[in-house]
């Protein structure tokens, strides 16, 4: 395994340094992620907060702003309250043991196994999805994943264990694929005992996947001399801390049109006219499939107040772009903004169509 990742491995700019915290903001960035999209939020967010120092002392907001986009904005956060518990317990140096750096917040067994090895060189086990499905494989494991834990420690070796946990890894990222896994290649073919029933591409067995809830929602896209009005989310819930447009839950026979007058007048103490509906946007998070109906509402009197978000403002729609918005609310104000210009609209379906 050693010798296959030494002469394998992709060049990723996180295997290119011994920083602790900087491999801890990778292995938070890389949770349910893929790399390609981690790659460019990776640079920006460590040329902007450096040091756990620098992250620590950085407003929430900031930090939000540049996690924007990634999605599971809870990392972020976690992230953020872990840092200043580093600057306060520990003096700014992460924990080098893993039972230690499991009780910062975001930190799982997981993350915590990953840092420990590949930071500090402790023989720390990993299982994240990559090399549950090496260990299934080789081990021809059929029961929970849960129990590969106690099998991934025994693997690790005395030597190199971060570069043996990252080769487990990448391993299963680019040669035990899912599906059509490439064992011509693969350093472990002769020891893999799936390989050798061919289970191959059965292991692991898929687990039942919860059913996600599906709802609906009317969208306020509130305009006021070129303004539109943006909330912010409250603490805890659904895109916590994020930056969105007013929006009002639907039942599933309810006028959307008049949930949402009757939402800007009553929750926002706003007057106005309910425009044009705009086409809908479909997002699916990780337990929800969520039906957005967004509305342009023209502003005529009132003075914008809530008790339901814990702030308000109005912004323009490039001010808006660079704000701790959600992958969610960009794609509303894209909708948005390509309906207050056609022209755009009608420039971006050329590109499309000549692509």
């Amino acid at each position: 395994m050693l010798a296959w990742y030494a002469r394998a491995r992709r060049d990723l700019p996180w295997r290119e340094t011994q920083d602790p915290y900087a491999i801890w903001v990778s292995e938070v960035m890389l949770q349910q992620t893929r790399v390609d999209t981690v790659l460019p939020y990776y640079t920006r967010f460590l040329a902007r907060f450096p040091t756990e120092e620098r992250l620590s002392r950085a407003p929430l907001e900031q930090v939000l702003e540049s996690w924007a986009g990634i999605g599971y904005y809870a990392r972020a956060r976690s992230l953020h309250s872990a840092a200043r518990e580093v600057v306060e317990r520990y003096g700014g140096r992460l924990p080098e043991e893993a039972e230690e750096l499991q009780r910062l917040p975001g930190i799982g067994r997981y993350t915590a196994g990953a840092i420990a090895s590949i930071a500090f060189g402790r023989r720390a086990p990993v299982l994240d999805g990559n090399a549950t499905r090496v260990l299934s494989r080789l081990l021809a494991h059929q029961g929970p994943v849960t129990e590969l834990w106690d099998a991934a420690a025994d693997l690790v070796p005395d030597d190199r264990p971060g570069d043996f946990n990252q080769g487990l890894m990448e391993l299963g990222a680019t040669v035990c694929l899912p599906r059509r896994p490439d064992c011509l290649v693969c350093p472990l073919v002769r020891l893999c005992e799936a390989r050798r029933q061919g289970l191959e591409e059965v292991l692991p067995r898929a687990r039942a996947r919860r059913t996600q809830r599906e709802a609906r929602a009317a969208v306020a896209l509130c305009e006021r001399g070129g303004l539109l009005l943006v909330v912010r989310r409250p603490a805890h819930g659904l895109l916590a801390g994020m930056w969105d447009f007013p929006s009002f839950d639907l039942a599933q026979d309810d006028d959307a049109r008049a949930v949402l007058a009757r939402g800007v007048r009553v929750e926002l103490g706003l007057q106005g006219d309910v425009g044009d509906a705009l086409s809908e946007v479909r997002h699916v998070l990780t337990h929800m499939k969520l039906c957005c109906l967004p509305f342009r509402f023209a502003v005529r009197g009132g003075r914008a107040r809530t008790e339901r978000y814990p702030e308000l403002r109005w912004a323009r729609p490039r001010q808006i772009e660079r704000l701790a918005v959600s992958k969610l609310a960009r794609r509303l104000l894209a909708t948005y903004q390509a309906v207050k210009s056609p022209r755009l609209k009608r420039s971006a379906t050329s590109r499309r169509v000549d692509r």
